[in-house]
């Protein structure tokens, strides 16, 4: 699998599952299976954790576990540390970490008694002056699942990538239903699209699953599609506000 799909698929997956409350946030596992071009590819399991003293950890790992990649042993992880203040997502840090022949790591710094974000590896080393309300790649999709809880009619995010600040513009694209190993599931459809690119990413969030995506697709370019779809949850009980759908 080319890593390039790999990676555009872990920025594309959301990392946290949160009800519709502000503060409320709920451990768990979700075990996703990977394809490319309809071939099974790969895994991406993704884990989130509350430390006792009350930052939440995400991890995420994709595992190739067909073809030539795997020979090569691509492992693509990923690290968010995250509060929340007030009812505010604040990003404390980041790492992506990717190993194989041609493996590269990067981390993000969020220094906010400094205001500034730090980022070391990858294609920049530089310090960035932050802004109120940014995220990080993992992030931002925890707001966009409370946004969509909440209603909200914008769904822009200011997103920390690559040294810089940039935004992230998506937009509902209609309900769907899926049928997934969970079962049936009435979803929404989101999707982010580059201007001018083939390239887009499209998510099916699951009202009743808290708005988790349990299924996205990300098409690059030159036409390659890359999609997850769900396999296992463990940790999560369906949101109150679905029962009797």
């Amino acid at each position: 699998m080319p890593r390039r799909s790999f990676c555009a698929l872990l920025l594309a997956t959301a990392p946290l599952a949160a009800a519709a409350t502000a503060d409320a946030v709920t451990e768990y596992t979700a075990t996703y299976a990977v394809a490319l071009d309809d071939s099974p590819a790969g895994t991406l399991v993704r884990t989130l954790r509350r430390e006792p003293d009350g930052r939440y950890i995400f991890e995420s790992e994709t595992r190739a576990t067909r073809g030539w990649y795997r020979l090569l042993g691509l492992v693509i992880e990923e690290k968010s540390t995250w509060t929340l203040e007030a009812g505010q997502l604040r990003p404390l840090s980041y790492s992506y970490q990717q190993s194989g022949p041609r493996g590269r790591s990067l981390s993000m710094e969020f220094d906010w008694r400094q205001g500034m974000l730090r980022q070391h590896g990858g294609k920049h080393e530089r310090e960035t002056p932050l802004i109120p309300h940014v995220l990080d790649k993992q992030l931002y999709q925890y707001a966009l699942m409370r946004d969509l809880a909440a209603g909200s009619p914008v769904l822009d995010y200011a997103v920390a990538e690559d040294g810089e600040i940039k935004t992230y513009h998506l937009k509902r694209a209609g309900a769907e239903r899926l049928v997934t190993p969970l079962g049936d599931l009435e979803t929404i459809r989101v999707e982010r699209r580059k201007e001018g690119s083939r390239r887009a990413t499209t998510l099916w969030c699951a009202p009743v699953l808290h708005y988790l995506p349990v299924r996205l697709d990300h098409v690059e370019k030159d036409g390659q599609r890359t999609s997850a779809l769900i396999q296992s949850l463990n940790g999560m009980a369906p949101a109150p506000l679905a029962a009797g759908k």
